[in-house]
């Protein structure tokens, strides 16, 4: 039995994101997973290659971050960018991989 999140509804903003744009119309899988807590019910196994894709992903951030630094911006990664909104029925949170910003202008 999944366990409920004993703190309210946490929503993780990626998981919104495919409802967002109607690539996913199963509002409920974004619900149940605000509800419970992650480590509360076993997930189906995927043949996903997630550490190739970690390894790919970081090269990708570090090449990209050289360039915006060599264009004179100051640059933020992953858990320098992390966020916590907290409403009155939920909390939605997010960690935006990069964040540039020059002369009062950032870029996401």
């Amino acid at each position: 039995m999944a366990e409920n999140r004993a703190s309210g509804p946490y929503v993780w903003v990626t998981w919104l994101t495919k409802l967002l744009v109607g690539e996913n119309s199963c509002e409920w899988a974004g619900w149940f997973k605000a509800q419970h807590e992650n480590w509360s019910w076993k997930e189906v196994p995927s043949t996903f290659d997630f550490t190739a894709w970690q390894v790919d992903h970081t090269a990708f951030l570090k090449e990209i971050h050289t360039r915006l630094e060599q264009e004179g911006k100051a640059v933020f990664m992953e858990n320098q960018n992390s966020f916590i909104l907290r409403g009155s029925t939920a909390a939605l949170g997010g960690k935006p991989d990069l964040i540039a910003t020059a002369g009062g202008v950032g870029t996401i």
